[in-house]
């Protein structure tokens, strides 16, 4: 049985007890070599899933599971919710409007309407999209506390180039996600794809946590700097009224 198999089974185990357990019970309750399920339990543990009051005590669902759970119940309201909202934003500036969210080292893209002008930008629903090189994941990365951001940067320690404007200096980008954070918005130009400006407002849930990111991308011939002040405006303007729509009251 590979250590994925093992690690849900270990995890299954929870969901059917609904209780604190022990190495040993754990051990009991799936069959498994108890020095495996120490294994399994420390790296389940260090990922968050696991959480463990002291050293020899026994196991619970750790945050990663509230974090999952909210984000499931995000989820189905985000596409919903959002869709009357992206399609006005989307009736006044013809251009491409879609929601991402963070799924592990990614943003996808799960609600997008394309614009319909000649020059246009086409986007896939479910595109993964790097965090670092993208106005929607650079927004996503902003607001990650610091023990998210390290294991982001922990497991992408190299930052790739996908044009010449790409942030690639770890401390260069964390000093724009500051400036994203403070400003509310973000505006990445032709980082991830030549020719393309991505502006992009993060979306927060009732206890204002953000759970998601309204984008617009526009092509770069027509994102001068009126047109981009004037996106900026929209962008952060409809992704608030999402998040009013998810019971975030401003505060």
């Amino acid at each position: 049985m590979s250590t994925i198999k093992k690690a849900f089974k270990v995890l299954q185990i929870f969901l059917d007890n609904k209780c604190q357990l022990s190495v040993s019970e754990l051990a009991d309750h799936t069959g498994l070599n108890i020095n495996a399920v120490y294994r399994i339990t420390a790296l389940l543990r260090e990922e968050g899933f696991l959480s463990q009051q002291n050293k020899r005590g026994k196991y619970s669902p750790g945050p990663k599971f509230l974090e999952f759970g909210n984000l499931a119940r995000d989820m189905l309201n985000i596409e919903d919710l959002s869709r009357p909202y992206m399609t006005k934003l989307n009736n006044l500036i013809n251009e491409n409007v879609h929601i991402a969210i963070l799924d592990d080292q990614k943003a996808v893209i799960i609600a997008n309407i394309d614009g319909t002008q000649a020059l246009r930008i086409v986007t896939e629903l479910k595109a993964d999209l790097p965090l670092y090189g993208t106005g929607v994941g650079q927004v996503l990365l902003a607001h990650m506390t610091d023990v998210e951001l390290n294991r982001y940067f922990a497991k992408t320690p190299k930052l790739q180039a996908y044009t010449s404007n790409t942030i690639t200096d770890r401390d260069d980008l964390i000093k724009y996600l500051t400036t994203i954070r403070q400003q509310g918005v973000a505006c990445e130009r032709a980082e991830y794809e030549s020719g393309i400006v991505n502006i992009a407002a993060p979306i927060k849930n009732e206890i204002g946590r953000v759970v998601a990111v309204l984008g617009i991308l526009i092509p770069e011939p027509r994102a001068t700097d009126k047109q981009v002040a004037r996106l900026v405006t929209l962008a952060k303007n409809t992704a608030m009224e999402i998040s009013s729509a998810l019971g975030y009251n401003g505060h």
